[in-house]
């Protein structure tokens, strides 16, 4: 067998070698799932109808793979075989990195959890997701219907790097470890293959320089993450696509000068399938060993396609010392870097000029015909299948409507975000025990019971966020409509552009999407006409708010900055979602007129009139005069200046019902 082949294999192995952790028996508990044999486990879900067999996997991945998978438990120094010595050092480095602390923050081993916890939380294990509906209890017919798709994933296609990926998704759903209920058998699947690709490298460098595996002491790795300016290109281009196409060439050259050689043995590896990366859209999240070549490989991306000028990167460094076969890490938690790469002649600018390109406002020696600097002009000569500003803004009539900007944002340390997050799981694991598990049972009645808190080192906590935001978005776009394009798709923040008309249908999408994202997300949008210079306005939008709002809207249509509350978007929405009859277009456009010349209570008496002569339906009247009495006033200003800014959030509060709504024309 090949030196490729068997590293092939032994990537496979550690990408499927838990799956029969899905293999629950009578008692709801996976036990031998090492064996790769259903039926050998005792699982209970598996009939002779739809059985998933031990014969089938061996058919489906050959011999080699199911027996890599039988022995990923094993550490075995003295292996001549790199391969296998690499899987059991890859899976057990993974768990020392777990470090479970109790509620005094010390770290403690599986077997010191506590009594209680360690004979009844196990069986039919919980699950409790950053994104999705939690799963206090898997069902063994449930669980097993993973392996199934799974299985059914490989079989219909094949086992290349793509098809492995893709059959992960359905472990997004089900733990790893019983006690850690917000870690996904997915994410340690994914990253044993990964340690295991690193881990066998620096073996197989140890056995060419003639020395034992015995002298790989440490583990040296890192998470890199990668994120463009989330603005600076668009502004320059005013082009919905140019994330995508940037981050994509951005992605393609670290796989050639990087990964292509790591990835020589991955059938279907590519910038697309890359087993170093976590993260697909428009940004980069690494895990890999040289943090340096890959910070070296963006600069000089950055500087040869003059794309991204500018790229903020984290570095988070994890040591993992390796000692005759029993794994730790360092006591303490890892700190982040954060710098920002810049392109170097971006940096570079004339001594003495007032010439500025048109686009990016660079300093430039002599502006080309154009008015554009060198760079600029470049990226505006190149073909684009470009869904510009006034494509977006257009309906299917021709009409140029106005735009809407909405904003997904997480917070800025999602480190600490996600950490946060996975307290508030392990806490509800422990609560949903006592609850719906326990109810009689004394032990679990103690007020005392020990709490247990997030990993040390948060690398898991961080990437299953990750995966998470990735699922949210991959969600949203399978449910939006055509109309409404992507700027960007970031690991923390997300940027949609559509036409006005679409905004509403939307927004109710993204209440429906998002409803079971656990991180904090805030949705913000802002409504302008197509010439509005919005872009200082947008770029405080990129920002994660500190307000409680979850969901905030800003129009500028009365050539006023006007905010709309959570509650207040809910009212426009309210109101809109009313029946065509309720109110004809014409009358809410007079009564916009209306809200900007007059008080609210002339406002509320000329609804009134209206609706006296059936011109407006009742119980509508009655809820937009209870809404707009509702609305958060302008409290900062004085005197007239007050007035102007609430006469004007009232119309533009009427105009988004309006615009938003089905109302008839008359």
């Amino acid at each position: 067998m090949s030196d490729s082949t068997t590293v092939r294999d032994g990537f496979i192995a550690m990408m499927i070698h838990d799956w029969c952790k899905t293999v629950l028996n009578a008692d709801g508990k996976w036990t031998g799932h090492q064996k790769f044999d259903p039926q050998a486990q005792g699982g209970v879900a598996f009939g002779p109808s739809d059985a998933v067999t031990g014969t089938q996997l061996r058919e489906l991945f050959g011999a080699q793979v199911v027996e890599y998978v039988k022995k990923h438990e094993e550490i075995r120094w003295g292996a001549a075989d790199s391969v296998v010595a690499a899987i059991g050092i890859a899976d057990r480095v993974q768990k020392a990195m777990y470090q479970l602390q109790d509620a005094h923050g010390t770290i403690i081993s599986e077997r010191e959890l506590p009594e209680v916890l360690k004979l009844r939380l196990f069986p039919y294990p919980p699950f409790y997701p950053y994104y999705g509906e939690a799963v206090t209890a898997w069902d063994p017919h449930l669980a097993a219907q993973l392996l199934r798709d799974a299985v059914y994933t490989i079989q219909t296609q094949s086992a290349t790097l793509p098809i492995l990926l893709a059959a992960q998704r359905p472990f997004r759903r089900f733990p790893h470890t019983t006690y850690m209920p917000h870690l996904s058998l997915e994410l340690h699947q994914r990253f044993a293959a990964t340690l295991f690709l690193l881990v066998n490298k620096q073996l197989r460098q140890l056995q060419a320089a003639g020395r034992p595996f015995t002298d790989l002491t440490n583990l040296h790795f890192s998470v890199i993450t990668a994120v463009p300016d989330p603005l600076e290109l668009f502004y320059r281009l005013r082009d919905v696509t140019a994330y995508r196409k940037a981050t994509r060439d951005l992605r393609a050259d670290l796989y050639k000068s990087i990964f292509q050689a790591e990835c020589t043995a991955l059938p279907g590896a590519s910038a697309a399938a890359n087993p170093f990366e976590y993260y697909t859209f428009d940004g980069l999240v690494l895990v890999y060993d040289e943090a340096q070549t890959v910070l070296d490989a963006i600069q000089a991306s950055a500087d040869r396609r003059h794309t991204l000028r500018s790229l903020t990167v984290e570095v988070i460094e994890y040591s993992i010392a390796l000692n005759g076969g029993n794994y730790f890490s360092p006591r303490h938690t890892p700190e982040v870097q954060r710098f920002t790469i810049l392109e170097q002649q971006s940096q570079v600018f004339p001594t003495t000029t007032l010439a500025r390109c048109q686009r990016c406002n660079i300093p430039v020696a002599e502006p080309l015909p154009s008015g554009l600097c060198e760079s600029c002009e470049t990226l505006m000569q190149k073909p684009s299948r470009i869904k510009n500003l006034e494509t977006v803004a257009t309906d299917e009539t021709g009409k140029t409507q106005r735009l809407a900007y909405v904003f997904l944002t997480l917070p800025e340390d999602l480190h600490a975000e996600s950490a946060r997050v996975a307290q508030l799981h392990l806490d509800r694991m422990i609560e949903d025990a006592r609850r719906l598990r326990h109810p009689e049972d004394p032990a679990w009645a103690d007020p005392n019971l020990p709490r247990l808190r997030p990993t040390k080192m948060g690398l898991f906590e961080y990437l299953e966020a990750v995966l998470s935001v990735e699922s949210m978005q991959r969600e949203i776009r399978k449910k939006k409509p055509g109309g409404v394009k992507r700027i960007a798709e970031f690991p923390r923040l997300t940027i949609y552009v559509m036409r006005e008309g679409l905004f509403l249908e939307f927004f109710e999408i993204l209440e429906e999407t998002t409803a079971q994202m656990h991180l904090d997300l805030k949705i913000r949008a802002i409504l302008c006409d197509l010439k509005t210079p919005v872009w200082s306005l947008m770029d405080r939008f990129t920002d994660h708010p500190r307000e409680q709002e979850r969901r905030t809207l800003v129009d500028t249509g009365g050539g006023e900055i006007v905010m709309f509350t959570d509650e207040e978007v809910k009212a426009i929405r309210d109101l809109a979602g009313w029946n065509s009859k309720a109110a004809a277009r014409t009358q809410l456009q007079a009564l916009v007129q209306m809200a900007r010349k007059g008080s609210l209570e002339e406002l509320c008496l000329e609804i009134d009139r209206r609706c006296k002569k059936g011109k407006i339906w009742n119980n509508f009247a009655e809820a937009l005069k209870g809404y707009l009495r509702n609305l958060k006033l302008e409290t900062s200003r004085t005197g007239d200046d007050t007035e102007f800014a609430n006469r004007e959030k009232r119309a533009l509060f009427i105009k988004n019902v309006a615009d938003l709504g089905d109302f008839k024309g008359q």
